[in-house]
């Protein structure tokens, strides 16, 4: 499963690769980006509260004003450097669960995108604090306190700390000194630094893949047996196919008991196969939530997760909320409709956050037989541009809901028989829908104002029932006349995908045939794209028309000259990207 925060594969594209400015004639290849960006979800500490370092302390460390410093320490950092990519982690790791999270998340956005964040922190007393420097002596005392009161995993932190700030060629070489004196008059033993362990891998503690209990879902003698031995549910799934497609896929996924061997150790949670760490850590989030909702897990034992398919790679968070249904089954010893199937991060406060996808998802529902299925209410608005482009199958073929909490997906996911009657109405009140719209020309009963009115019935008792809001709508003639900026930018790389392949590959050998459909297919879409999207579709219409010429050219006077007008051209693409880069506003409506 690939990751899934959004990014244009486009932009992507632009930014991360390259051309080749040498000897005229030879065929495009790709540069490596200065920028990499480290794996937030990675964990190598376990429950690190900086708001609450030692009661021994003068004044708590604030992890908000921690995060926000190393956000402003990596921004004035180097960019070809290591240094932004370790700064922010580390801000990650201190402002994860505080209101300084999505300042973080942002942060990396822009880095990835520009390889520069427009972050300034408000002034401390009236001083500026920007400077590298001055976040570095804000980092600097905040270390001190943990390296001297804080916990094992404090003083850990504040280990990564030091060695970010020590190898710092920019820094003033007295900037530690206060530190340096503080470790050697206490005595302090610092832990070994890892920065590739941080960086890349998954949780430091277990056995890979495995995680351990965290405060506020352990082992409990007092938390009562689990209910039954075995869990099935599907998860709605993205596979990378390579050449930038992706697809979407409903796994059919099942959670086990067993016995762990030692019947007071605590209870261990794993996956059956290697994923990647933000699954990992999105289990995490589940085991806290359901570890508090039941009080506690019986000890002794273990509880592993299994796809169906495990020859595929795996990692993003879309399997969270599915985990959290089959983890609370075994609890309860409740029964999942097998026609059910989910997607969606979950936090450890039981909210449903978004997950990227979701087209592909629902069509692989659907391939799958699923009769209904649940997905991020923040994703919601993704389906509108379906009506937009006529693509309306996969809305009457499945139920589509959206669901903000665990609550709303457990009704979704409980069995008909004991489902809430309400909502079990407006399920069988939209397969009567179904049927009519499913017949040879059955679209063109929606509106018909019998079916509208049975749609309405349906969100009456369902409001979050997605499907029959959309169909209404389009039954009701009120079709938005533009697509939404997301759904602009995922039509514009859907029909780009020649454009894409040529530049991943640096391949221009009998392309032309997908080039011109690109080209025409961008001329097709301009009309119902968002206006501040066209700019950068006509950009790509034009490169097209020059990546199309160049294939059938030879090399030789035509092809340099032709060469010269695609560098040009590359530019005002680039230019065209750039500028909603730098909008801010544009970049967070892409990135909710």
């Amino acid at each position: 499963m690939i990751c899934e925060r959004f990014r244009p594969t486009i932009l992507s594209l632009l930014l991360v690769f390259g051309f080749s400015q040498s000897a005229p004639g030879q065929k495009v290849r790709t540069l490596e980006s200065s920028y990499v960006s480290p794996d937030f979800r990675a964990e190598i500490f376990r429950e690190v509260k900086f708001h609450e370092a030692s009661l021994r302390a003068v004044d708590a460390v604030d992890g908000v004003s921690l995060a926000l410093a190393l956000v402003g320490y990596a921004n004035q950092s180097v960019p070809q450097s290591a240094d932004p990519a370790k700064a922010l982690v580390l801000a990650w790791v201190a402002g994860r669960s505080t209101e300084a999270k999505d300042e973080v998340i942002k942060a990396d956005f822009y880095f990835r995108l520009q390889g520069k964040y427009r972050f300034v922190r408000p002034a401390a007393e009236g001083m500026p604090s920007t400077l590298l420097e001055d976040e570095a002596m804000t980092i600097a005392r905040a270390m001190e306190k943990l390296l001297v009161w804080g916990s094992q995993d404090e003083q850990r932190f504040a280990a990564y700390c030091r060695d970010l700030l020590k190898n710092n060629e920019a820094l003033p070489e007295g900037i530690l000194a206060r530190t340096e004196e503080l470790i050697q008059f206490e005595k302090i033993e610092l832990p070994q630094v890892d920065w590739t362990e941080l960086l890349k891998s998954g949780p430091g503690s277990g056995k890979p893949g495995e995680l351990t209990l965290t405060s506020g879902s352990e082992s409990s003698d007092h938390a009562k047996q689990f209910a039954k031995q075995q869990s099935l549910i599907k998860g709605l799934l993205v596979l990378d196919l390579g050449a930038s497609k992706v697809a979407g896929q409903a796994s059919q996924m099942n959670a086990t008991v067993t016995d762990g061997g030692n019947s007071d150790s605590a209870t261990t949670f794993s996956f059956n196969q290697k994923v990647g760490s933000s699954m990992q850590s999105a289990l995490g989030e589940v085991i806290k939530f359901i570890g508090v909702k039941h009080k506690g897990f019986p000890k002794g034992k273990k509880i592993n997760f299994a796809f169906e398919e495990q020859y595929s790679n795996k990692d993003g968070p879309s399997a969270a909320v599915a985990c959290s249904l089959m983890l609370d089954s075994l609890m309860t010893g409740d029964e999942i409709d097998s026609g059910f199937a989910v997607t969606g991060d979950m936090n450890a406060d039981g909210s449903v956050q978004p997950v990227g996808g979701i087209a592909g998802k629902v069509r692989g529902a659907a391939n799958r037989s699923c009769t209904h299925i649940a997905i991020p209410r923040k994703n919601a608005a993704s389906l509108d541009d379906w009506i937009i482009l006529g693509e309306l199958a996969p809305l009457v073929n499945i139920q589509v809901f959206s669901i903000g909490s665990f609550e709303e997906a457990a009704a979704l996911a409980a069995a008909p028989e004991v489902r809430e009657s309400e909502l079990q109405n407006a399920i069988e009140t939209f397969k009567e829908v179904q049927e009519v719209l499913q017949r040879p020309n059955g679209m063109t009963y929606l509106t018909n104002s019998h079916v509208k009115g049975r749609l309405q019935e349906v969100i009456k008792a369902a409001p979050n029932h997605e499907s029959a809001r959309l169909l209404l709508v389009k039954g009701s003639g009120n079709v938005p006349a533009t697509l939404s900026l997301r759904g602009s930018f995922d039509q514009i790389d859907r029909v780009t995908r020649p454009i894409i392949e040529v530049l991943e590959t640096g391949k221009l050998d009998n392309s032309a045939e997908g080039l011109n459909a690109s080209m025409f297919a961008l001329r097709r879409i301009r009309s119902k794209l968002d206006p501040r999207a066209r700019s950068a579709s006509d950009a790509l219409e034009d490169l097209s028309g020059i990546l199309k010429q160049m294939d059938q050219a030879s090399n030789g006077p035509r092809y340099r000259e032709l060469f010269g007008q695609f560098k040009n051209q590359l530019r005002k693409v680039k230019t065209a990207y750039n500028t909603l880069a730098s909008d801010s506003e544009i970049q967070e409506e892409l990135i909710q």
